[in-house]
């Protein structure tokens, strides 16, 4: 029996029983995410996704949740199963039967697109798969890398789970249905038009008439410009000759599609160029220079390294050495004066191993009779395989002066938890102040000293709890190694946060202290981190929608909020510059708690939605009473700043939605003047876009400054026991100085003044993210380069 459901989506039928198709070929997602739930509303077109490293329980549907699959690249996908192995409902999700499933899809994880053809879900039984119920999506014709289930649920609730969000989600493709384009490939630089060579493979099923088409733009621009269309008749390679004319001079995209008589997309793949006025190569070393012109690329093929290279140019040029392999550095200058530089093949994400062909900038410059420099560095491999010379206009002109010009100004805060040092084994006076002597000369707006886990400290505190004081066991070897570290520098006289603030100072730092708001933890990690406090205090531990006890406490009881507000009083003592109160460690800070439910019945004659629904005056309540704490924090730092003469900065990190929700009231701080610095982010791992404008919109016109946070970790997991002992290895990745570099400058065109770092002692990225010019110039000039590669034959570095 089939049920017709309407949906916002396109049409499609739920069953309750079904046959499953056969013959897919399963597909490893690269993780799955989640989304919400959101009070605020969760756009499923325009709401970035995160946590796609997840391992916890995740329920759906739920009120504007979504839930999202990342496969890593744009792939085909026929089928989705859902697993359901928390609650058994006999084959039947009724939330889903009721209001259905919306799917979008998107291939950068910032826009999606809704899916717009019919599909089939079918709700059957899973317990021979190990769970209990399975909601399978199928008769789908997806490509993309992002899919995006959501549910518009205007109910609190949900009817299905998976203990673990990571296998939540299964992906099945359909082999006689996929179309592959195996390769795309022009001429790297091009002028006025360019030949494009795709071998495609078709589909074995027929798929009806299919047609390739081409467009161009500049790189991460959307739409592309439609360049031609051709109907595909057989695999094999196709050799298209496209007219650029109409595009101006720059890097661009060259994309191929494969598509159906009804629009679906099977196949995509996408190649550069550099679309040039004109191209001179190997111009020789008689005759007149070539004079620059806007866009004119010169290459000169014959070069090596250890040689100085005459460059038979004149006028303004943008110099970069092309280089082979992975591994490859030379040192670089143009002319016999000024530094060297180091040339490399920077990448986006981690470094990968390879033949490869790409460009490293060695600088922009007017040129006339002048000559490239290239050494050698000593146990790098050098292979050199061409020098590229740009014309450039007089914008570009203006940019890279600019660019030259050296920057002053601090726009970069990184925070240090002061615990993770201790952990990995530092516990002496010496190894402190060495590590804070990286950071002077550095473009540093402030250094944020962690105070300690929140519930602990990692100083000489008298008014909270010594971390490791009052634990017999330790959860992990390192919390031991740092309890022992913490209390033999105590015992030294070496305080910690008075050995960083006073060093600090010496070397002229801002060093301000980094309060966690509510990071208390759970059975088993509470018996180390959790402090006298939270032991005495269970009564104060927050109510959860689900009648739960959290771990975490509420700052609706009066005595929470006084013991954290000594604890920032005790640390503004020590002389720091400012308080930095981090809200992303960890929500949430209220739950239905006693005090605020009378509250809300004094005032409203009504009780609050048990379910912690959207409701305004609920959210307002609580919101009113954390900005009263926070008016306490700004008198109290007030105080101790007339005392010491100078006045003591607040700055507060918070996710960067659902802050409302959340008792945060962001914008009634910054308007009233309580917060002399914000910092939005992501409550989870790094890598992911989120937007800036509304907080934007907020500073503008007052002295609140706006520096969005940044997570450094992509990919990775704490350490804990098991990994300790070498049973378990998690994998790592982390933001690369280009994924930072191209991340900063989103965030400064949205209205940014500078960038807070977190989880990175980020030495390499203060000064080029202090830089705003050269910032712009690497977008003009490096960006473009950026794993730009060919693969190369022979062997790497001879």
């Amino acid at each position: 029996m089939s049920l017709p459901i309407a949906a916002s989506t396109g049409v499609f039928l739920i069953c309750l029983s079904g046959v499953l198709a056969a013959e897919l070929r399963e597909v490893q997602p690269q993780g799955i995410g989640f989304i919400g739930p959101i009070a605020e509303g969760n756009p499923p077109a325009t709401t970035p996704c995160a946590h796609f490293a997840y391992g916890g329980s995740v329920g759906f549907p739920y009120r504007n949740r979504s839930v999202v699959v990342d496969l890593g690249r744009p792939t085909a996908v026929h089928k989705l199963t859902l697993l359901d192995d928390v609650w058994d409902h006999g084959g039947d999700s009724p939330l889903i039967r009721k209001y259905g499933i919306e799917i979008y899809t998107s291939d950068d994880n910032r826009s999606y697109a809704k899916y717009p053809y019919k599909f089939r879900i079918n709700i059957r039984s899973a317990k021979s798969e190990g769970a209990f119920d399975a909601v399978v999506i199928e008769d789908l014709d997806i490509f993309a890398r992002y899919i995006k289930l959501h549910a518009d649920l205007p109910e609190d609730g949900c009817d299905f789970a998976n203990k673990n969000l990571q296998k939540m989600v299964r992906v099945f493709r359909d082999p006689d249905r996929v179309a592959r384009i195996v390769s795309l490939a022009t001429e790297r630089y091009v002028a006025g038009s360019a030949q494009v060579r795709a071998t495609v493979e078709l589909p074995k099923a027929d798929r009806g008439p299919l047609s390739l088409e081409l467009a161009v733009g500049p790189i991460g621009a959307r739409p592309l410009a439609q360049l031609k269309k051709i109907a595909l008749a057989s695999s094999g390679v196709h050799e298209v000759d496209v007219d650029l004319k109409s595009q101006g001079c720059g890097p661009r995209l060259i994309e191929a599609v494969i598509t159906d008589a009804e629009g679906r997309v099977l196949a995509r793949a996408s190649a550069r160029l550099f679309l040039c006025s004109s191209v001179v190569r190997d111009p020789g070393p008689e005759g007149s220079p070539v004079a620059s012109r806007p866009g004119k690329v010169v290459l000169l093929d014959d070069v090596s390294a250890g040689r100085p290279i005459p460059l038979p140019v004149s006028g303004w040029y943008a110099v970069t050495v092309g280089l082979v392999g992975g591994d490859t550095e030379v040192d670089a200058r143009l002319g016999s004066e000024g530094a060297f530089r180091r040339c490399r093949l920077e990448t986006w994400g981690q470094k990968r191993p390879g033949r490869v062909l790409g460009e490293s900038l060695v600088g922009c410059r007017e040129l006339k009779d002048a000559a490239l420099e290239i050494r050698l560095v000593k146990g790098k491999p050098a292979r050199v395989a061409f020098v590229r010379l740009l014309g450039l206009s007089a914008e570009e002109i203006e940019l890279a002066k600019a660019a030259a010009v050296p920057n002053d100004t601090p726009r970069v805060t990184v925070n240090n938890d002061g615990f993770s040092l201790f952990f990995g084994g530092v516990n002496s006076r010496e190894a402190l102040t060495k590590m804070l002597d990286r950071y002077a000369g550095k473009r540093l707006y402030s250094y944020d000293w962690g105070l300690g886990p929140c519930s602990t400290f990692t100083y000489d505190t008298k008014v909270g709890t010594i971390f490791g004081s009052n634990v017999k066991k330790f959860w992990r070897q390192g919390d031991k190694r740092a309890a022992d570290a913490v209390r033999k520098l105590i015992a030294e006289g070496n305080d910690p946060l008075r050995v960083i603030v006073e060093h600090g100072h010496r070397i002229g730092l801002r060093i301000h202290a980094s309060f966690r708001m509510n990071a208390n933890y759970s059975m088993p990690v509470a018996k180390t981190f959790n402090g006298e406090f939270w032991w005495r205090h269970q009564d104060c531990r927050l109510i959860t929608k689900y009648g739960q006890t959290s771990s975490h406490l509420s700052y609706a009881y009066p005595e929470v909020r006084r013991f954290r507000l000594a604890i920032i009083k005790e640390a503004a003592g020590y002389g720091v510059d400012g308080i930095h109160l981090d809200f992303l460690r960890h929500p949430p800070f209220f739950g239905l708690d006693k005090p605020l439910i009378e509250a809300y019945r004094k005032r409203y004659g009504v009780d609050p939605p048990k379910r912690d629904a959207e409701d305004e005056r609920w959210y307002q309540l609580r919101a009113g009473v954390m900005t009263e704490f926070i008016r306490e924090v700004r008198a109290a730092l007030d105080e101790v700043g007339r005392k010491a003469g100078k006045r003591l900065e607040l700055s507060a990190s918070m996710e960067y939605r659902n802050f409302l929700e959340q008792g945060l009231d962001v914008a009634r701080w910054v308007r009233d003047g309580l917060v002399d610095n914000i910092s939005p982010g992501v409550h989870g791992l790094g890598g992911s876009y989120f937007p800036i404008r509304r907080f934007a919109e907020m500073v503008r016109g007052t002295k609140c400054k706006l520096f969005p946070r940044l997570e450094h970790t992509l990919k990775g997991h704490d350490p804990t026991p098991e990994s300790e002992r070498g049973e378990v290895k998690f994998e790592r990745e982390v933001m690369t100085l280009n994924r930072y570099r191209a991340r900063a400058l989103e965030l400064y065109d949205e209205g940014a003044d500078g960038i807070y770092l977190f989880n990175t002692g980020g030495l390499p990225y203060i000064d080029p993210l202090s830089d705003v010019n050269g910032l712009r110039a690497w977008r003009a000039f490096e960006a473009p380069l950026v794993e730009w590669f060919d693969e190369v034959p022979g062997e790497v570095g001879k």
